[in-house]
């Protein structure tokens, strides 16, 4: 009986290593890094491959990296087939990132690094500027600028009379450096070297297309310019 029963366990572990051979042989496999802005994303981060809108493969980051196989059709209706666009996007909280695209083939392996970029509509920002010590509204034509990590990502003039500016902020999907959820967008008014004053920072919000109401305090000892 002892005989048999190994002899079983043995023709299982065969079989199983053959049919994780043959999944193997059967669809690629994926590797590499992954970031966004350039710092490694954490471990537990889940990566997803989709073929169309069919997740054909997922995977969590470990130590920066991941590694994934993605199904063909033949496994999974709606997945790969020779020259299929292989889609990645990196889901960071409720976030979804798109991380780049290859094209599937039957099987080998691929290092494919991914950059994990925000992509949605701009954002929208309007106010009123105003002198953070004598409070006055800053005249109109002064330029306004909106930062994101040292990348100008908007600016408009002042107008109206009473210091209003309204301007947009793309996602970085759109403008490179640009937008993301939870970055800070830092504001900036005046015309040039020594005339331009910091005047408060605020979040950049998810989703896109949304208009928020932030009021701008210019840090300068009188009113611009």
């Amino acid at each position: 009986m002892t005989t048999v029963r190994r002899r079983l366990r043995v023709a299982l572990l065969l079989a199983l290593t053959i049919a994780v051979a043959v999944f193997a042989s059967a669809c690629p496999r994926f590797s590499g890094s992954v970031s966004h802005r350039g710092t490694p994303l954490p471990s537990g981060v889940p990566v997803y491959a989709y073929v169309g809108t069919t997740v054909c493969g997922s995977a969590t980051i470990q130590d920066g990296r991941y590694e994934l196989w993605v199904s063909s059709a033949e496994q999974q209706p709606g997945c790969g087939y020779e020259g299929a666009t292989v889609r990645f996007e990196v889901s960071a909280g409720p976030f979804a990132y798109q991380a780049g695209s290859y094209s599937w083939t039957a099987s080998g392996d691929t290092i494919l690094d991914l950059n994990a970029v925000y992509h949605s509509a701009a954002n929208s920002y309007r106010g009123h500027a105003r002198g953070a010590y004598d409070g006055k509204a800053v005249p109109n034509g002064i330029p306004v600028q909106a930062w994101v990590e040292g990348t100008l990502c908007g600016q408009t003039t002042i107008s109206g009379g009473d210091g209003s500016y309204q301007l947009t902020v793309p996602s970085e999907g759109e403008r490179a450096g640009c937008g993301y959820p939870t970055a800070t967008v830092s504001f900036t008014v005046g015309s040039g070297p020594g005339t331009t004053y910091p005047a408060g920072s605020t979040n950049w919000p998810a989703g896109g297309g949304i208009t928020t109401t932030f009021d701008l305090l210019v840090q300068s000892l009188r009113t611009v310019p």
